[in-house]
């Protein structure tokens, strides 16, 4: 079984979706949307709306299933990892501060204890080496190497929130330390390992998903779209207190370098973000890991593809994915509602990928809405009505009371 080729030409296309990204950046959700979605493998529709179809989308936070998490069910397939390993006895700096018994499970479960977010990159922008890569200009390799040192000391230095193993805590830090960890346990950096082991045993190619090394900078001509203009990124909603303080160069679009500034302190290429994407390719490995759900086995056993979409208790999560929550979840009113219900995950800068795994459609919806401020919140409106109208298109009935 391989993964589904690329939409075929001319693409599909249904209107009611294309209208909705079209009417999206008009009324300023994002200056830039993509959206792919594929039904049982077969390509339903392919749109964008103020970029190509063949852009690539920093897609934050898809980073973590799709990168860390693909990496980690490859690793497991053969035999590689211990989810009950704690994380210290493959770096040891990491039990510091209490967190000697942090287990590798409770990292992807987001069940570490850890805080959501700390401003671990402060370190480096502070450091009169490692600040470099915060002021444009010129980025030398040593500079991020000195910054990727920092990063982890603080991050080794930073002692839980909560008794490991007892809430369920969303948040980056569990992934930073995760992406080293991988790094670790494989000898090689995370990009290297998941070209190797996930996207070619997909079938994937760097038009679908790609890492930049910020070392040697983005390839030029690429169609990538931007998502901000200053070094560090002005805080998210709630962030204010912690980055008030912090200097902030404006260094100009440059699109490809990861909007994240811990990924960005690692050169580009972290546990949490650094993954680039197309809708398309997006939509292609959420089939792929639907696949592996039916036994492909082209990374691992459909019982360790079963960790990653299915939570096992007590955690209300699967391994690096999410599932639908809340009383109008992104997913809309009529995807996931059938007894395995649904797993994806959301990004930062704008980016969703969700899996309906009963009826086997699978939604890529990319924006760049940080463009217009990290306070941009009209993708919360769009998103229920996205997947809605999707599912109105595909002919996928109301959720009853009962469902």
């Amino acid at each position: 079984m391989s993964a589904p080729a690329e939409p075929p030409a001319p693409v599909p296309e249904i209107p009611a979706l294309s209208r909705l990204l079209e009417e999206a950046r008009a009324s300023g959700v994002a200056p830039a949307l993509a959206a792919a979605v594929l039904e049982r493998g077969r390509w339903r529709h392919a749109s964008a709306s103020g970029t190509p179809k063949e852009s690539l989308f920093d897609l934050a936070s898809l980073t973590k299933p799709l990168g860390t998490g693909l990496a980690c069910l490859r690793l497991l397939g053969l035999g590689a990892l211990d989810l009950e390993l704690p994380a210290a006895r493959l770096t040891p700096s990491f039990g510091r501060a209490g967190k000697a018994r942090i287990t590798i499970r409770q990292l992807l479960e987001h069940r570490a204890g850890l805080a959501a977010w700390r401003p671990l990159f402060a370190a480096a922008l502070r450091d009169p080496s490692a600040g470099a890569i915060f002021r444009g200009g010129a980025r030398p390799a040593e500079a991020f190497e000195r910054a990727r040192e920092l990063l982890f000391r603080a991050l080794d230095d930073e002692p839980p929130v909560a008794r490991p193993g007892e809430e369920s805590r969303y948040g980056d830090l569990a992934f930073l330390a995760l992406g080293r960890i991988v790094e670790t346990l494989c000898g090689e950096g995370l990009p290297g390992l998941f070209a190797r082991e996930v996207q070619s045993r997909l079938g994937l190619g760097d038009g679908d998903l790609r890492w930049f090394d910020l070392r040697a900078g983005v390839p030029p001509g690429l169609p990538l779209v931007p998502t901000g203009v200053e070094r560090p990124r002005p805080p998210a909603p709630g962030q204010e207190a912690e980055l008030a303080r912090l200097p902030r160069t404006e260094v100009g679009e440059r699109p490809g370098e990861v909007d994240d500034d811990h990924a960005f302190s690692l050169a580009g290429a972290a546990g949490n973000a650094g993954l680039f994407g197309t809708a398309a390719g997006v939509a292609r490995v959420g089939q792929a890991f639907l696949e592996e759900l039916e036994g492909a086995g082209r990374l691992a056993a459909p019982e360790h593809a079963r960790l990653f979409a299915l939570p096992a208790a007590p955690s209300p999560r699967p391994l690096a994915w999410d599932r639908p929550s809340g009383e109008r979840p992104s997913i809309g009113s009529r995807l996931g509602r059938g007894p395995r219900g649904a797993v994806g995950h959301l990004g930062f800068t704008g980016t969703s990928l969700w899996i309906d795994l009963d009826r086997g459609i699978v939604v890529a919806l990319l924006t760049n809405r940080v463009r217009l401020g990290r306070g941009n919140e009209g993708l919360r409106e769009l998103r229920p009505r996205f997947h809605d109208a999707v599912a109105e298109a595909l002919g996928v009935p109301p959720a009853t009371a009962s469902a």
